[in-house]
């Protein structure tokens, strides 16, 4: 079974790529994620990576969140310390990922969530599901098919859909790929746009409408849509709130709130519109804040944390994915099966 390693956290840093990557993060860390395991990369020596000092035994036994972090043979880096919050690079061969620990060593934040590093049970370790659940509509209640659960199953299952350790397993345990057929199963029922022929390669693209890169990306694939090589699904998310004054929100759910065929159109329109410094027209309906709700659930249970993500299946049938929007050229030789 062909399987897909999508797991896009934007907290997974891969030294010598930085220049290669293409994309806005969740979080706004410096773009230099390195892309899924689908994608084939030049191998980096272990002692490469250790560009900062690394951490020693003897203090990682005395911190519970470095302990559990380095418990399966990671290495930890100390990327330094601000206002008492000490920033740890932990990889285990491509495993990676950036941990952000409080001054007692018993807390750290990943990708947002504040877990407790010392408590045993991992499905009570993530504080900031455990505190936010209890909250009306903080779990959205949809199943990973993009239709409307009831509220009980979706009480029952947001909080796997959307575990916050799973890099965290990974540096544990040996890491679990995606079935990528699975994974494209459930893009082909989420909520987008199209661009291009219906009966040529469909690519998928995770987009936010108000990111750089998305919109490069995208400017970069119009040519290839108008000459009928290829079909993109704009799946729109929003990721860079905290870049663009809360604006990344409303400008999805306006391009959700379109028919799929205008999506880029509108899309288009919206960038010419922050281009000329125009002021926001966004008009989202009930329908695209639902529909960005539901891209946002299904973003989350595959760890995409950054814009663009790009998945689709090669000309062979292989399952693929990417983060950003780099080598272009190469996607579309792979989608379309035709020499570069």
């Amino acid at each position: 079974m062909r399987r897909l390693a999508l797991l896009c956290s934007v907290a997974m840093l891969a030294p010598g790529l930085a220049l290669a990557q293409q994309f806005c993060a969740i979080d706004g860390q410096p773009p230099a994620v390195r892309p899924p395991a689908t994608v084939q990369t030049a191998p980096v020596n272990n002692s490469d990576r250790n560009v900062y000092p690394v951490i020693g035994a003897e203090e990682i036994a005395r911190s519970p969140a470095l302990t559990r972090i380095a418990s399966k043979g990671a290495t930890l880096l100390d990327l330094g310390t601000d206002d008492g919050i000490r920033t740890v690079f932990a990889y285990l061969g491509e495993s990676m990922e950036v941990f952000h620990v409080t001054g007692s060593g018993r807390y750290a934040v990943r990708s947002g969530r504040l877990m407790d590093m010392a408590e045993p049970d991992p499905a009570k370790r993530d504080l900031t599901m455990r505190r936010a659940s209890i909250i009306p509509g903080v779990l959205p209640a949809v199943d990973m098919r993009g239709q409307p659960a009831s509220q009980e199953g979706a009480q029952a299952t947001a909080p796997q859909a959307q575990d916050g350790n799973t890099v965290l397993a990974q540096l544990e345990t040996a890491p679990q790929a995606q079935d990528g057929n699975t994974v494209l199963a459930q893009l082909e029922k989420a909520d987008y746009g199209v661009a291009g022929r219906p009966d040529a390669p469909r690519l998928y693209a995770f987009i936010d409408p108000l990111c750089s890169f998305s919109v490069r990306l995208i400017e970069a694939l119009r040519p290839h849509i108008a000459g009928g090589r290829i079909q993109v699904a704009i799946v729109p998310l929003a990721l860079i709130d905290h870049e663009t004054a809360g604006r990344s929100t409303p400008a999805a759910q306006t391009l959700l709130s379109q028919p799929s065929e205008a999506m880029d159109s509108s899309w288009r329109g919206m960038v010419d519109a922050v281009r000329a410094k125009r002021a926001d027209t966004f008009a989202p309906t009930d329908e695209g804040r639902s529909r960005l709700a539901r891209n946002m659930a299904l973003a989350a249970s595959l760890q995409v944390q950054a814009a663009p993500t790009l998945v689709w299946r090669q000309a062979d049938g292989t399952p693929r994915a990417q983060m950003g929007g780099q080598d272009i050229d190469r996607v579309i030789a792979s989608l379309t099966g035709a020499q570069r």
